[in-house]
């Protein structure tokens, strides 16, 4: 993926070495859509198509017999290896803390009530909750306690893949992860097209 990225970026570079936008030592993930979007004069080839058909023709001269067989082959593998991107553009870390600090406020007052009972003699044998939920309480702090830690490396790890991308620290992580999640899908469609037009 960093080596597609990296490729958009110098041809996005090429194509503005005479004005202000040349020079580019990056873009937001965002500006991928304009890939689509920017159409060549006959208003039907985009950037993306561009981009796919220069790779091709390139490996069709290429020496390796293999590359010229399937010369996208390794092109278009990377919209596989990023198939979770998907389902992470749906989840907001923010979601995912809010629920996490509700279990843990339950699992707290779990605790709480069995300390105050703890206190308290039980006069009926059958009454086996107080001695159930200890046993409990001792499996689920440290699942919580493990989750906490999760949860704070995910948040961290978010941010250090906005520092990484140029983001702000405070970006948006859903739309940044779908931004890659439809130019992945983009990337499949002309892809595809490319193929049955050969």
């Amino acid at each position: 993926y960093q080596r597609r990225v990296h490729g958009v970026l110098q041809l996005g570079n090429c194509l503005n070495a005479r004005n202000t936008y040349g020079g580019a030592t990056g873009f937001q993930m965002s500006d991928l859509s304009k890939l689509v979007q920017t159409k060549a004069a006959d208003n039907t080839t985009s950037l993306l198509t561009f981009i796919i058909e220069t790779v091709s023709n390139h490996s069709n001269n290429a020496d390796d017999d293999e590359n010229k067989k399937d010369p996208l082959r390794h092109l278009n593998r990377f919209t596989s290896e990023l198939n979770i991107i998907h389902k992470a553009s749906q989840t907001s870390i923010a979601d995912i803390e809010k629920s996490f600090k509700s279990l843990k406020t339950a699992v707290d007052s779990t605790a709480s009530e069995i300390n105050k009972l703890a206190k308290k003699p039980t006069t009926d044998p059958r009454d086996c909750f107080k001695e159930k939920m200890t046993s409990f309480m001792s499996h689920a702090k440290p699942q919580v306690e493990s989750l906490q830690n999760a949860v704070s490396s995910s948040r961290q790890s978010l941010r250090d893949l906005g520092v990484y991308f140029g983001e702000s620290p405070d970006f948006d992580e859903m739309a940044f992860f779908g931004h890659i999640s439809l130019f992945c899908k983009q990337f499949d469609d002309a892809w595809k097209l490319h193929r049955s037009n050969k």
